[in-house]
């Protein structure tokens, strides 16, 4: 979305600044729609994952298997979070961009209209670096679960780094919002999300006989 958006005047400022997004809006409200249903859904094939690994790990007889259930509750949380906000965001932004430019609107009010997408901005900002919190807690813990196994060590380490920069990036960004610490993360993220499944398929005979027959 980020590489797309700026090839129609889209600038990366506009998050903080709720005047110049409603302007862009005006006029590019189908493509903002459009690739935030694009990343909606890239979330969304995402819930799968925990349940997944709960049951990749599930059978062994240590307390790998009550990590790995944990990890489930953690990571199904902080997908929820995510897709959250993604349905609150895109949908208030184009309605209120709509009223903000609409002639009928008395210029008081959209000083008014101007706080309420602040507001919503503020919210879904906390919510989503919430939902990071809870994330690199998930990815830490399954970072560990893999470690204990020797096929699964190497990514384990790679998987618990990831996660314990998700938690760093995150809270210095609730801290200062200022920090750029976290704008790399979604790349991080999708790099080690490829490696992971790659590593699941390569190992699938290790599943259970429900996932493989799945897969």
């Amino acid at each position: 979305m980020l590489t797309i958006l700026p090839k129609y005047g889209w600038e990366f400022d506009m998050f903080d600044n709720p005047g110049k997004l409603m302007s862009w809006l005006k006029d590019n409200t189908s493509i903002y729609k459009i690739l935030w249903t694009f990343y909606f859904i890239s979330q969304a094939c995402l819930l799968p994952v925990p349940l997944v690994l709960y049951q990749y790990f599930k059978p062994f007889k240590d307390h790998t298997s009550a990590l790995a259930g944990i990890a489930l509750v953690l990571g199904v949380a902080s997908i929820t979070l995510a897709i959250s906000v993604l349905i609150i965001f895109p949908t208030i932004s184009p309605i209120l961009a709509e009223a903000y430019y609409d002639k009928s609107t008395h210029p008081q009010y959209r000083e008014m209209l101007t706080l309420i997408h602040s507001l919503f901005a503020d919210m879904a900002k906390e919510i989503r670096l919430f939902s990071e919190i809870l994330l690199g807690f998930w990815l830490s813990i399954i970072g560990y679960c893999f470690i204990r196994r020797a096929k699964g060590a190497f990514l384990g380490w790679v998987v618990l780094v990831i996660g314990i920069y998700t938690n760093i990036a995150s809270i210095l960004k609730i801290i200062d919002p200022y920090s750029t610490l976290e704008d790399p993360l979604g790349f991080i993220l999708a790099t080690m999300y490829c490696y992971l499944g790659i590593h699941l398929l390569r190992y699938k005979e290790e599943l259970p006989v429900n996932i493989v027959r799945n897969s």
